[in-house]
């Protein structure tokens, strides 16, 4: 009932599902479209966004360096950061397993003839569904497949120092203040524009509005110039 209510729940997978007798996978897609999962996934995004708020620049009273970190701060750091990002992947990974990686082609699965040696024939087999009918990838996954590369590298990678190195005569590595925040931050609001298609539509809807709106922008300028 609750995958039924929600609006980015497909009826059509689900009854392939159904149709192959795939039950591991029909329990985890009614997981997966569930209220509880989505309060899941909200807050697995309210989390990673809500690391900028520890890694915030540091102030004059409010430093870090190699050897000033009393208070444990970079390492319950890097322990959260470890939790939001192993949260993501579990998401991702559920995701994969449902669906694969290739858009699904529902004309092909609905019109493919019934085989009565093997069911529905190995288009309902979801494996090689993906490697023998599809021939394209799904976007969305491959985007979060990339973001999650770069999660994880940066989380391996070592902190970021300011100045010129540790072999500069000017700066060394006691002295050097640590960057917290990553490049990757740039990268968070991506994700859960991705995970979420209401988020992709209002977007959407968002820039064709503004873009259907650029004469009255244009004649604004123009009367402001």
């Amino acid at each position: 009932a609750g995958a039924s209510e929600n609006t980015e729940c497909n009826i059509i997978d689900f009854l392939h599902l159904q149709r192959n007798n795939d039950v591991p996978r029909i329990l985890a897609y009614k997981l997966f479209y569930s209220t509880q999962y989505f309060i899941f996934v909200t807050c697995s995004v309210i989390l990673n966004l809500s690391l900028s708020f520890l890694e915030a620049p540091a102030s004059s009273q409010n430093y870090f360096t190699k050897n000033k970190d009393e208070d444990g701060r970079i390492l319950a750091l890097k322990l959260v950061t470890i939790l939001s990002i192993l949260l993501y992947l579990f998401d991702l990974i559920l995701e994969i397993w449902l669906f694969g990686i290739y858009e699904p082609d529902r004309s092909l699965k609905e019109s493919r003839k019934v085989k009565t040696s093997d069911r529905r024939g190995k288009f309902d087999d979801i494996n090689k569904r993906n490697i023998t009918h599809q021939h394209m990838l799904n976007k969305i996954i491959v985007g979060k497949i990339i973001l999650m590369l770069f999660f994880i590298i940066d989380t391996i990678a070592p902190v970021y120092y300011t100045g010129r190195g540790v072999l500069s005569p000017i700066d060394n590595e006691d002295t050097q203040l640590l960057f917290l925040l990553p490049y990757t931050a740039l990268l968070r609001a991506f994700w859960p524009m991705l995970r979420f298609g209401g988020i992709r539509t209002t977007l959407i809807i968002f820039t064709k509005t503004i873009y259907g709106a650029r004469a009255v922008f244009f004649t604004f300028f123009i009367t402001l110039m």
